[in-house]
């Protein structure tokens, strides 16, 4: 079509002369603004060069209208509809709906604004450290509702690897962006936009793809963050300390004093449940795989420390002094696991959250029969999408408020620029860090 439309125009300025060329080329771009809605604007770009040029009555009333319909500010035309270039950017955007990546390459018009940012972007499934590449990417500006982030900080977590292995239980659209969760600051607000304001630090929604500059998102997804809540620890808020809290929450209602016990006690999330418990009056039974640990987390406000074996049993019970145990979370999976559920009286329930150790639980029949044990799953991402807005930004407000007030302080254990992503994933990627590792993205 726009070949044919070049031709036609050609055609015309060599049969007609000068004259008439404007009078056609003017007369198309009144055609193209008032048939918007049908044609795609973009074609009105190959007109408007040869009509801006030229004189003519035809071109003179052709310019005002083209700037009409191009400009953000101007609303939309009672008679004709006419889209403007912010409405026209939202509705044309290919949104990539599932979790854990954005789209890296949205299909907007060239008479909206763009400018350049750098984004780590995923073309295919594989090694991380490989696939994951630094690249220059085209950001429009906000549409109708959205607002721009300049991004601050995004972790590395197990599940962005998993996802960029195509491991995860999603594999979305290629090529995009990962990072399921991190902290950003309002840098522009598109039009209808009230409750938010530039300068505002704010969380950023699930499907956002935090490993860039910069980025759109529906300003109804954002939730404010604090002052008081540092930056780092405000990007890690969505998924960690929020998986902890809703496990010590969702499952039994824990009493004061009341005894639990947890493997993968010194990830991100057992930390947290440890910091967590201490703080609601509950003690924890934390087991981990190397004795090191023992007294870091002690610190940390370990109760009990143990580690993993076939003798675990048998500590559990001199360490409680064989206090009933009703609530166990397994993030490792396989034999200790099941270990776990060995340990629970009757009617208790485990929570399998993660797979660290990738192996299957045998779980043994007298558990279900005679110990009426219940084996449970839970991921963070089914339970925001069943809560809705108001629940998340609820859970997120006590969140920030326990980071505010250091109750809850994910350990960090470095911090890296976007240019150096390869050796950001390889250093999370060791099995044995004390810390999370961060990009600080601009």
């Amino acid at each position: 079509i726009q070949a044919a439309l070049l031709g036609l125009v050609a055609w015309r300025f060599v049969k007609g002369g000068r004259r008439d060329f404007t009078r056609f080329s003017g007369a198309a771009l009144l055609a193209f603004i008032v048939g918007g809605k049908v044609l795609s604007p973009q074609y009105l770009v190959w007109v408007l060069p040869f009509v801006v040029v030229l004189d003519g009555s035809t071109s003179r009333l052709a310019r005002p209208l083209f700037f009409f319909c191009a400009t953000p500010s101007c609303g939309r035309s009672r008679d004709l509809n006419f889209p403007t270039a912010a409405s026209l950017c939202a509705e044309t955007r290919a949104v990539v709906a599932d979790e854990g990546l954005a789209e890296s390459r949205p299909a907007l018009h060239p008479v909206c604004g763009m400018q350049k940012i750098r984004a780590i972007i995923i073309r295919e499934h594989g090694d991380p450290k490989q696939v994951a590449q630094l690249e220059a990417v085209d950001l429009p500006e906000p549409g109708v509702g959205e607002v721009r982030v300049r991004v601050r900080f995004a972790p590395i977590n197990p599940a962005d690897l998993n996802v960029i292995e195509g491991k995860y239980p999603i594999r979305p659209a290629l090529p995009g962006t990962p990072g399921v969760e991190g902290v950003g600051v309002v840098e522009k607000l598109g039009a209808g936009v009230v409750n938010l304001s530039p300068g505002t630090v704010v969380s950023l929604p699930h499907r956002f793809g935090s490993w860039r500059e910069a980025g759109n998102a529906p300003a109804s997804e954002l939730i404010a963050v604090p002052a008081s809540v540092p930056l780092e620890q405000a990007a890690m808020l969505r998924i960690n300390p929020a998986t902890a809290l809703l496990l010590l929450r969702e499952f039994i209602p824990l009493q004061p004093g009341e005894w639990l016990i947890q493997n993968a006690a010194n990830s991100a999330v057992g930390r947290c449940v440890i910091r967590l418990a201490r703080h609601f009056g509950w003690r924890t039974i934390n087991v981990v795989r190397r004795a090191e640990l023992v007294d870091e987390l002690k610190r940390e406000g370990a109760d009990v420390v143990l580690v993993d074996g076939e003798q675990l049993g048998a500590e559990i019970k001199a360490a409680t002094a064989g206090a009933p145990l009703r609530l166990a979370l397994n993030a490792v999976g396989g034999d200790s696991a099941v270990r776990l559920g060995n340990a629970l009286a009757p009617g208790g329930v485990v929570v399998t959250y993660g797979a660290m150790a990738r192996q299957p639980m045998r779980i043994p029949n007298g558990q279900l029969i005679f110990q009426d044990i219940a084996w449970r799953g839970f991921w963070v991402s089914h339970w925001y999408q069943k809560a809705g807005a108001a629940a998340s930004v609820a859970l997120l407000a006590e969140l920030c408020d326990f980071a505010a007030r250091g109750v809850i302080a994910v350990p960090i254990e470095a911090v890296y620029p976007l240019d150096e992503i390869a050796a950001a994933i390889a250093h999370a990627q060791r099995g044995q860090r004390s810390g999370k590792i961060l990009l600080r993205c601009s």
